[in-house]
């Protein structure tokens, strides 16, 4: 159609198209069925109709992890947009790219009651990086609109943005000339990075020159700044261990001899201690990665981010250095000697792999054929032995995701682990398992949750079910809200209050809502289930019931740290 006939909607979808969009991840309302009318039949955009809007956002959050592109929604004003806060919330606090797109009660409703009436610029102005207010509605002003928030997302940090516009400009018709775009933006990105030559680059690499064991911490702004094989011979010429932040888990392949893993595996804190020098490369240091902090660093804490306001967050460092990771480490890379002697702490990291070793060994010997309930380290480790490693697991808040941050559960490529790390939201996994699933076919996508988190999210199971989208969801099933059991166990004497959630079959939820659902009944059961699973390529839920009693390595250091 010409520029003067199009219409506000038709500007929407085409400047979604514009930007290589091929799934809309929402649900249809009155206030958005003009742009959905669009979709029919549309030759690159597929519209994905989730069962709740917070499934929408962590689907979104999914693709976008799994692309690398931004995810994009598209709801109702009210109850669509809070709906989808949490995941907003989830992409903002993980620095996950997302297009968040809401329609809005117009200003000549505002304060009349209007379905669906609520200021949500101001409800989610909290929880997203941006965002841009439609004030005219001219096609002009959309499409720019929709290419500036695609921009702001991918921004370093990246983070959700959310674009406004009122429900009345959908039908809209014409082409006024576009105004300046009203946006609010917090960090959308950082200053200038500094030049490479300067005291603070040369600091650190005497420190490092001089470290006698030094050891390197890597976040998850390694992995988007594609620097893994620059932080892998860094730390080969330094003869330097390497820990993960949860979300980096891969960066170095978990198998690699200077891999020590995530601070909460067994072993790795005690060699950390030892440390005289931490390179710290592109994180905050949260408190769920670091155990509520108590990881320990040594004073001779260098970090570099492109993230300014990242260098000062939660250790203080000698030597901050604001820069692309990437050229930080191929500038250290040209000074520093291609090999160095094996250090004390390098000779450390290698007899934890072999404890490790020995100890995975000698447990899954003892689990040779066990009846349920099972173990749930005994499950963790079929799962990772029956999908690959270029295989995408997701996980949620739960005591569950707690299994797959142990020894045996090896990471050898990053992405691989979609985990909401901050926020540690219940509900995410599934939502953001489908959204991997279509960002990344050709990969197997595993959803690992527990029996709470699944309950809180079931009708997303019907969705997997409709899209035959190719998802194997991991059910551990022990009839507890386990997180929240193993703290009143242990710090609150047993006074166990709202966390036994009784018994559900899930297998049987799951075939009611669509689904193939198998209910573990043997080890050997669960093993032919699982081959299957990674070899048929179909949705599928596996319902296998755990017990609730041994804490993993993560929550056991929880405990003693008296969390």
């Amino acid at each position: 159609m010409t520029t003067s006939t199009r219409t506000g909607a038709s500007a929407l979808i085409d400047a979604l198209a514009a930007h290589a969009v091929t799934h809309l991840f929402g649900i249809p309302g009155v206030h958005t069925l003009l742009p959905y009318d669009l979709l029919h039949n549309h030759p690159t955009i597929r519209p994905i109709v989730t069962r709740h809007e917070g499934a929408a956002g962590f689907a979104a959050d999914g693709y976008a992890r799994a692309t690398g592109k931004p995810g994009v929604c598209l709801v109702v004003p009210g109850p669509g947009t809070t709906n989808l806060a949490t995941a907003a919330l989830v992409a903002k606090s993980d620095s996950v790219p997302l297009v968040l797109i809401t329609a809005a009660v117009p200003d000549a409703l505002a304060g009349r009651f209007a379905i669906h009436e609520l200021d949500i610029a101001a409800f989610m102005r909290p929880v997203v990086k941006a965002q841009i207010a439609i004030t005219t509605g001219s096609a002009a002003e959309i499409t720019a609109a929709v290419a500036d928030a695609f921009a702001l997302a991918l921004a370093e940090p990246p983070g959700p943005v959310h674009l406004l516009i009122p429900y009345d400009f959908f039908s809209r018709r014409g082409d006024a000339a576009a105004p300046t775009i009203s946006t609010h933006a917090a960090n959308i990105s950082p200053a200038e990075t500094m030049p490479l030559e300067n005291a603070e680059m040369e600091r650190a690499l005497s420190l490092l020159r001089d470290a006698a064991a030094p050891l390197i911490y890597a976040g998850h702004g390694v992995v988007r700044s594609g620097a893994g094989d620059a932080l892998v011979s860094l730390a080969e010429a330094l003869g330097a261990p390497v820990m993960t932040s949860n979300k980096a888990r891969g960066i170095i392949p978990e198998d690699h001899p200077l891999a020590l893993g995530i601070p909460s595996m067994a072993g790795v804190a005690a060699i950390a201690r030892d440390a005289d020098l931490c390179l710290a490369l592109g994180t905050h240091f949260n408190e769920y990665t670091t155990l509520t902090w108590k990881t320990p660093l040594p004073a001779n804490l260098i970090r570099v981010d492109r993230d300014p306001a990242a260098l000062a967050m939660n250790y203080p460092a000698a030597v901050t250095i604001n820069g692309d990771i990437a050229q930080v480490l191929d500038w250290l890379l040209e000074r520093l000697p291609a090999h160095r002697a094996p250090s004390a702490l390098a000779a450390a990291a290698a007899a934890l792999r072999e404890r490790r070793r020995v100890t995975r060994d000698a447990f899954m010997a003892e689990q040779r054929d066990p009846a349920p309930p099972f173990h749930p380290r005994f499950v963790a480790q079929l799962l990772r032995e029956a999908f690959h490693v270029d295989s995408i697991a997701t996980s949620d808040g739960s005591a569950t995701e707690s299994w797959l941050y142990e020894p045996g559960f090896v990471v050898t490529r990053p992405g691989s682990i979609f985990v909401p790390e901050v926020q540690q939201t219940m509900g995410y996994a599934i939502g953001a398992a489908l959204g991997a699933a279509l960002g990344a076919p050709e990969r197997p996508v595993l959803a690992v949750v527990g029996d709470g988190s699944l309950m809180m999210t079931l009708g997303e199971l019907a969705t997997i079910a409709a899209l035959h989208a190719p998802v194997t969801v991991a059910v551990f099933n022990d009839g507890q809200y386990n997180a929240l059991r193993v703290r009143q166990e242990a710090i609150f004497d047993r006074r166990f209050v709202g966390t036994a959630l009784g018994t559900l079959d899930f297998a049987q939820v799951a075939r009611g809502l669509g689904m193939r659902g198998e209910k573990i009944t043997s080890a050997t059961r669960l093993r032919r289930c699982l081959a299957d699973a990674a070899a048929q390529h179909e949705p599928l839920l596996l319902d296998i019931p755990i017990t609730p009693d041994p804490l993993s390595e993560r929550y056991t250091a929880v405990i003693e740290a008296g969390g």
